[in-house]
């Protein structure tokens, strides 16, 4: 609209120089000679609240409209000081309108976790003795809450206001594993399980699928008395064959 307005302006013979398209919070500066653009001031909506401190921070606005548009998320996560995952997190949803399941949102945040522990944690802590370290655990609380929002407004389109509370362990306090960890190692043992088989048959093949190894079962016969009679027929061959040789 504005762009309208100046092409309006020049069509009527205002010189180009002498027109400017500016937003809220810029300032014009005017001279006899000339108009520039000066140093922006703040401005925008601001909620005014007289029951408390007057002006509202735009952050403030922002989480409200983020509790009354798509709800929120807590989590409290167990991370011990020197940087491990030592229980669980818990995960709660307030006014969340998703079909998430919570196995699935337990599931997204141990990733998150994991992730900044594998990644960030060397930025946000420092080890100043054998078993002492110093922890920016507001870092940390960021670094989660930053993850997780990405990952909801990825996989579920919405962005609730995520607040991540961390609980502190001591160093040298059992780390726990994720549940993405135990079943990636289970299928892994399953996978060179399957192979180890199939290596196996490979060296060792069924002697049922191997026509050199076949072997005719010998037919039994179910007459007994016909086998007597071959057989005496046979010995009585041989006698004779032998008698004939000797004489």
């Amino acid at each position: 609209m504005l762009v309208c307005h100046s092409r309006s302006a020049q069509i009527m013979g205002v010189p180009k120089d002498n027109i400017l398209i500016i937003e809220n919070g810029d300032v014009v500066e005017l001279t006899p000679n000339s108009i520039q653009k000066g140093d922006p001031v703040k401005a925008g909506v601001e909620l005014l609240d007289n029951s408390r401190n007057g002006i509202v921070d735009a952050r403030v606005l922002k989480e409200r409209q983020q509790l009354a548009g798509d709800g929120v998320v807590t989590v409290l996560a167990p991370i011990s000081t020197d940087g491990k995952m030592v229980a669980p997190p818990r995960v709660n949803l307030r006014g969340v309108v998703t079909t998430a399941e919570p196995r699935k949102m337990s599931m997204w945040t141990e990733r998150e976790i994991s992730w900044v522990l594998e990644n960030r944690w060397k930025q946000l802590s420092r080890q100043t003795g054998p078993n002492n370290f110093e922890v920016d655990w507001i870092g940390v609380q960021r670094e989660i809450e930053n993850g997780l929002s990405r990952r909801m407004r990825r996989e579920l389109q919405v962005e609730p206001l995520i607040l991540c509370l961390v609980q502190p362990a001591p160093s040298g306090t059992r780390a726990y594993i994720p549940k993405i960890t135990e079943e990636q190692n289970f299928s892994n043992r399953n996978r060179n399980n399957n192979n180890f088989h199939k290596k196996s048959n490979n060296n060792h093949p069924n002697s049922s699928n191997n026509p050199q190894n076949t072997q005719k079962s010998p037919k039994v016969s179910q007459n007994p008395s016909a086998e007597t009679a071959t057989e005496d027929s046979f010995e009585g061959r041989t006698r004779r064959r032998r008698s004939a040789v000797t004489s």
